[in-house]
This record gives C-alpha cells, sequence and structure tokens, in this order.
C-alpha cells in the first residue's frame, strides 16, 4: 500500500509545481467554448423562442452579454470566480431549459446529449475555478499583489 501511495503522491508533485500554469490554461480552454458559442453567431433568438423563451430576442443580447462577459472574466483571470459563478448560472439555465434531450425528437437526441454532458462537465469546471480562483497567472493575483 505504501508504494501504491508513493506512487500516487508524485501526482501531487506535479500537480503543484504546474498548478498556475494549468489554472491558466484550464481557464483559457473553458473560456473557449463560451467563445465559440458567442462568437459563431446564429439566431440566438430563434432558437429561444423555439424553446419558447419569453422576450427571445432581449434573452438572446442577455446570453450573449453574459457569454462576453464569461470569456473575459476567465480569459483574463480578472474577477474570476464571481465569473465562474455566471457561468455556472448560465450553464444551469442552459440545462434545464434547451438541453433535455428526452423532449427532442429521436434523431436529435443524441447531439442534445452531447449538449448536456459538455454542460454538466464545464459546469464541473467552472465550479473548480471558482473554489480555487484564477491562480498566479491572472489580473486577479496582481491585483492582489500576489
Amino acid at each position: 500500500m505504501q508504494g501504491l501511495a508513493r506512487y500516487l503522491n508524485c501526482f501531487d508533485g506535479v500537480a503543484d509545481s504546474m498548478r498556475d500554469v494549468l489554472l491558466l490554461v484550464g481557464r483559457i480552454f473553458i473560456a473557449t467554448v463560451f467563445l465559440m458559442t458567442v462568437s459563431g453567431g446564429g439566431p440566438a433568438d430563434f432558437y429561444l423562442k423555439s424553446l419558447n423563451y419569453p422576450a427571445p430576442q432581449f434573452m438572446a443580447m442577455l446570453a450573449h452579454l453574459a457569454e462576453w462577459i464569461i470569456v473575459v472574466t476567465l480569459i483574463l483571470g480578472l474577477a474570476t470566480r464571481p465569473g465562474a459563478l455566471l457561468a455556472v448560472v448560465f450553464l444551469v439555465i442552459a440545462v434545464l431549459t434547451a438541453h433535455l434531450y428526452w423532449q427532442y425528437p429521436a434523431a436529435q437526441q443524441p447531439l442534445q446529449w452531447v449538449f448536456l454532458s459538455k454542460d454538466i462537465a464545464i459546469t464541473g469546471g467552472v465550479l473548480v475555478l471558482f473554489v480555487t480562483g484564477g491562480g498566479r497567472y491572472s489580473l486577479d493575483a496582481k491585483l492582489m499583489g500576489k
């Protein structure tokens, strides 16, 4: 058992030594998902209308604004924790309203399953960022003098 513990502890050292670089890379990867969505454009209001959202044009504008805020906060590491919480709220709304795969026609269910699982995974990632913060390579750290 000691051999296994020693083996597993080597991962702790690697993770600790690369913590801040990996937090930066992770923030950028997560932000990229939101950037791809918001910069891809597309008729978000049409999509929200198909989901019976009230005021779909306004809601689409609000969603785009939220996504841009998430992108900026995560990439720059500025207000990382509030940005991560905004992402959680955004993703929970998406999961509960847009990706209920079983409500789609059978041909669309596999794609909606992918969207649902992607959003659940990203939610886990932004929750981790909420707990850890942006790391040393963030504007949050610079503003705090770290």
